[in-house]
């Protein structure tokens, strides 16, 4: 969620949005393993996704005239 909320910050959000899509991931496979809820790394992953496509569309903004 972090990454979601910090997308302007073009190296900050798009790292911590990158960490949320791989922890999200690894959330999801791991709670299938045990077969847990997998609600919260459903989240992470799409707000990790969310970011990662906010802080490039940011950074494309920021590069053009």
């Amino acid at each position: 969620m972090l990454g979601a909320v910090l997308f302007w910050l073009p190296v900050i959000g798009l790292v911590l949005g990158v960490l949320g899509t791989v922890f999200g991931a690894l959330g999801i496979g791991a709670a299938r393993a045990v077969r847990a809820p997998t609600g919260m790394a459903w989240a992470g992953l799409f707000l990790g996704m969310c970011a990662v496509g906010w802080s490039v569309m940011f950074m494309v903004i920021l590069v053009t005239p």
